[in-house]
């Protein structure tokens, strides 16, 4: 017999504050389901980002809806349905518009499991949420979910006094009208989809202004008449008239704190945090700087305490590190202006944010009477935990001088692991090679991202990944290999240019050698011209005088002169041919010219053992061309 079970979804601010959490519902307004299987589902938050990322929980109330020994097939599935009726169908329909794939469910226990949010552009709201176990449908939810744009908010908590300005940061295009309203909402369900004018405190109006010059921020001023220790979403509307449609939504709660026991607010010192941002879960040093003097250091017992509310004007009667906010971090001073902080265990990423950003506030003490809030509090962000040991870059090597674009993949796993997908790629994740950084980094999961390669010397190196939680190595994932460009990249038979020669790394080649005039030595640097098959070869290791399986070069370019790490001159001699005795390893000169065809430039840094790091080909997109005429 099935029977039914209430469950509490996850608060993320503490008890009477309002929170994105979502009451069970009776599904109304939809079509008849396709499956007499379908069961009513909450999912723990009303709105999520269209540009997806998050973990998302979804609750049936049926207890054994995801109880995987009753069910046959192979796993748990799911989509996101949009459009004016939505409503759930059969698994085996075409992701589109408006059908996204949400790919595998990992299932929590009997009637619960979580999922991670696709993207949602291109389609239209509302959207319901439909659960399978193979092609049997097992839950459906309410046709409320909005999809909108979270913005990155500047700043999540200040003076209830109001006045300030927060900048909302959100995904681009975002905002590219001309007007814009905005409020601060403290209900429960978020942001509602459309802008209607204010009747309670609960829904507080206030102005919104595009950032001049942008199309993904607008600054959003704080209204005087907040509560304290509320929070409200942040709500940004596509027009000030009654009916304008929801455009972005703040990506955490903003709440007010009171700095002071009397009516006059008082102005406090701001706080500063290092490291401001880290992993999930706490448990990691960090310090808290104030200003010289902020500290009484006989009389004070200065306590940490981190809430993703407000923080109040004394401290808490309320006992930290209970499973209510706020949470105590375990607190040494070091002086009258720093103190050492232990982020306790349950700072942790909320369960409907790409990054959750908390609270630290700084106390006098733990005393309920006299503990007053010593600075404005300061903000710190935790992230999904990161991972890249078992990362790989797919194009692994590439020209010293840059440019290859590369795929990393494999950072982490789960839902509340790898990179966060809900926030702008700059703000997300940045990484380096060999300590030199990887630009155009575009978020592709929460697991994957790709870059394009820095100008760098070349060799073997490292690849970290950082995060606001923190960074995590791959070692030796790639490879730099002399890549270079070459100018003049043609020449007629016969005759003596001279190349100009780019990339970088040269400075380690310490010796140039004239092909007539060497036996091929290991550590001497050598710039020859040669077919592409034996250029873009997969060398290993080639042991012999510049020999290899496909053959060998045609000609030198000898009298090479660096000119730095990142340029050489050489002259290209088309008069004569190379041809290597395999015996001794040595090489002569002909009197035969150089055939008219299309070659490659190849630098060697080395003479008689080639690896794949010693080797490089001509990278300027084209090959080299000895012409007739």
């Amino acid at each position: 017999m099935r029977k039914s079970r209430n469950k509490t979804g996850y608060r993320p601010l503490r008890a009477g504050v309002a929170v994105a959490a979502t009451a069970a519902v009776v599904v109304a307004g939809l079509s008849t389901p396709a499956y007499a299987a379908d069961v009513p589902t909450t999912v723990n938050v009303k709105q999520f980002p269209t540009q997806g990322g998050i973990p998302v929980t979804v609750t049936a109330t049926d207890a054994n809806n995801f109880y995987a020994t009753s069910k046959t097939g192979s796993g748990f599935t799911g989509r996101l349905v949009g459009g004016s009726s939505p409503s759930c169908g059969s698994a085996a329909a075409t992701p589109g518009a408006n059908v996204k794939d949400v790919g595998t469910i990992t299932r929590i226990d009997d009637d619960s499991a979580s999922f991670v949010s696709p993207a949602l552009t291109g389609g239209t709201g509302p959207w319901i949420f439909c659960g399978y176990n193979n092609t049997v449908d097992v839950a459906v939810s309410t046709p409320a979910l909005i999809g909108t744009p979270f913005a990155r908010m500047s700043a999540i908590t200040g003076s209830t006094a109001g006045g300030d300005t927060l900048t909302l940061t959100a995904p681009e295009d975002t905002f590219t009208g001309t007007s814009y309203a905005a409020e601060f909402n403290n209900a429960a369900t978020g942001c509602p989809a459309t802008y209607a004018t204010p009747a309670t405190t609960t829904i507080i109006a206030t102005t919104a202004t595009k950032v001049t010059g942008t199309t993904n921020q607008v600054n959003v001023r704080v209204p005087t008449t907040i509560t304290a220790h509320t929070a409200y979403f942040v709500c940004v509307y596509n027009g000030t008239l009654v009916g304008s449609t929801l455009v972005a939504r703040g990506d955490t709660p903003y709440s007010g704190y009171v700095t002071t026991t009397t009516a006059t607010v008082t102005a406090l010192p701001t706080a500063t945090l290092t490291p401001a941002s880290g992993t999930t879960g706490g448990l990691n040093a960090i310090t808290l700087a104030v200003p010289a003097g902020t500290i009484d250091t006989v009389t004070d017992t200065p306590k940490v305490l981190f809430t993703r509310s407000a923080c109040g004007a004394l401290y808490p009667s309320v006992a930290p590190n209970t499973l209510a906010e706020p949470y105590l971090g375990a607190t040494t001073m070091i002086s009258s202006s720093k103190v050492a902080v232990t982020v306790p265990a349950r700072v942790l990423t909320n369960g409907t944010d790409a990054t959750t950003q908390w609270n630290a506030c700084l106390y006098k003490s733990d005393n309920i009477s006299t503990g007053a809030l010593l600075a404005r509090p300061a903000t710190y962000t935790v992230a999904p935990t990161l991972a890249a040991g078992s990362a790989v870059v797919n194009a692994n090597s590439g020209p010293a001088q840059g440019g290859t674009k590369v795929l990393v993949n494999g950072l982490g796993a789960g839902s509340l692991q790898g990179i966060p997908t809900g926030v702008p790629a700059g703000d997300a994740v940045t990484a380096t090679l060999g300590g030199v950084p990887l630009t155009d980094i575009q978020v592709q999961s929460s697991t994957s991202f790709t870059g394009v390669t820095s100008r760098r010397a070349p060799g073997v190196v490292d690849l970290v990944v950082t995060t606001a939680a923190g960074s995590a190595t791959k070692a030796s994932a790639f490879t730099y290999r002399y890549g270079i460009s070459v100018t003049p990249n043609t020449a007629k038979a016969g005759t003596t240019p001279v190349l100009d020669i780019t990339g970088a790394g040269f400075k380690a080649i310490t010796t140039w050698a004239n092909v007539a005039d060497d036996t091929a030595a290991t550590g001497n640097g050598y710039v020859l011209l040669a077919n592409n098959a034996y250029a873009s070869q997969d060398w290993g290791t080639v042991t012999g005088a510049f020999k290899d399986n496909t053959g060998e070069p045609t000609a030198a370019c000898n009298n090479v002169l660096p000119i730095g790490d990142t340029e050489i001159i050489c002259t290209l001699d088309l008069n004569t041919t190379i041809d290597v005795d395999v015996t001794d390893k040595t090489q002569t000169t002909g009197s035969s010219p150089t055939p008219a065809g299309t070659y490659s430039i190849v630098v060697l840094n080395k003479g008689t053992t080639i690896a794949a790091s010693d080797v490089s080909i001509i990278s300027s997109g084209a090959t080299f061309t000895v012409a007739p005429f």
